[in-house]
């Protein structure tokens, strides 16, 4: 048996559990989505610097192999993707940046990523 006094309890709950509900799930898919695209700017990198440091390689070629990358993985994950590559004779080292697309409503994230491989120990 119901009560009188709980007519439409059910709907007002409804109406305030539901919105949190995807809120949070909004919330979830944004977070994710930016974890992605942090992954997927730091591959591009990895990508790029093994490019560049080939023989004969140029900071160009691991420009070009970054670029392809975040264009081939992820083309419309991040947004305004640039990429700055630096090589000399011993180093090379590539940073990539973007803004992760962000949700409806939420602002955009941006993703830096920056990689060097660790130098060699030097045998004696």
């Amino acid at each position: 048996m119901r009560h009188r006094d709980d007519d439409g309890y059910s709907t007002i709950e409804a109406v305030v559990t539901l919105p949190a509900m995807i809120l949070m799930t909004m919330l979830v898919v944004q977070y994710a989505l930016l974890w992605h695209g942090r992954h997927v700017a730091e591959s591009a990198a990895r990508q790029g610097v093994r490019a560049a440091r080939g023989y004969q390689a140029t900071a160009a070629t691991g420009q070009a192999a970054a670029t392809g990358y975040l264009t081939q993985v992820a083309p419309n994950l991040l947004t305004g993707p640039t990429v700055a590559t630096s090589r000399t004779a011993t180093t090379s080292m590539l940073m990539d940046a973007a803004q992760a697309r962000p949700e409806a409503g939420s602002r955009p994230e941006p993703v830096t990523r920056r990689w060097a491989p660790a130098r060699a120990a030097e045998t004696g």
